[in-house]
């Protein structure tokens, strides 16, 4: 019996409780009203929340630039030229004129000459091994045009062979000219070429002259501002056509033809 309760000291134990609760409720109600005015009349000041900053736990983001560029205009020197770390990768491997190299954080690949504008054979393979890598690689967070230095006209006409085709990226697209070197007057080219591109509308051009040493480069490189970017193809000419589309446009042609006969 000793450890039993008795049923009526029991309820008045719960009542004491309930009215403890609501005296507890009402002080803290009568403390908020009280800091209230507080706040109001200027006695409080009221402290910002600052939150933690997560960005310190997470791993340095990959950096992918694709340099692109017509045949002869020095892409492969420049890749040389940054001394990479080897890559072993599955996507490259695969397409033998795919180069990736590794400086820190970045990761530079190297392509195959930019020649949409030659005969009919030579583009296709190139489209088809651009295909090919973005099957594997959904994503790249900038694309370079690297042309040479020497007469501005030239410089433009080349930059504008691979841009034409890939303006949909050119929030993500950086000229690089290299052979800065054979410039008489570097500081005035400078300007003379930023002037000269600025209504292409391109991310950034950076200057690099054979001497430079891969720091020094690098320097250039990190004035970009890398943003990881989905790619896709869609209305480029390296959007895939289906089979039914493929028939469809093979259709098309044979009704054309027929109509000339």
């Amino acid at each position: 019996m000793g450890c039993c309760q008795i049923k009526g000291q029991k309820n008045n134990e719960n009542q004491n409780e309930i009215v403890i609760i609501k005296g507890e409720q009402e002080e803290q109600k009568n403390t908020s009203v009280v800091q209230e005015k507080k706040i109001q009349q200027g006695k409080i000041e009221i402290q910002p929340i600052i939150q933690k900053d997560t960005n310190q736990t997470l791993p340095i983001q990959e950096k992918y630039l694709m340099l692109l560029g017509t045949a002869g205009v020095g892409k492969s020197t420049l890749f040389q030229q940054l001394e990479l770390s080897d890559v072993p990768n599955e996507t490259t491997s695969t397409i033998s004129n795919y180069h990736e190299g590794k400086l820190n954080e970045y990761f530079f690949i190297d392509t195959p000459s930019f020649q949409l504008d030659d005969e009919i054979e030579t583009r296709e393979i190139f489209i088809k091994e651009f295909q090919e890598y973005f099957d594997n690689r959904k994503y790249i967070s900038s694309f370079g045009i690297v042309v040479n230095f020497e007469r501005t006209d030239l410089m433009k006409k080349k930059v504008l062979q691979v841009l034409k085709y890939l303006r949909k990226f050119k929030d993500i697209i950086s000229i690089i000219v290299v052979n800065m070197e054979l410039s008489d007057n570097v500081d005035e080219d400078k300007k003379h070429l930023r002037d000269s591109f600025k209504h292409m509308g391109c991310h950034r051009i950076l200057f690099i002259s054979k001497e430079m040493k891969q720091k020094q480069i690098l320097e250039q490189i990190q004035e970009i501002q890398f943003i990881k970017t989905h790619i896709d193809l869609t209305d480029t000419i390296f959007e895939k056509i289906t089979q039914s589309q493929e028939k469809r446009q093979l259709q098309d042609l044979k009704i054309r033809l027929d109509q000339r006969l």
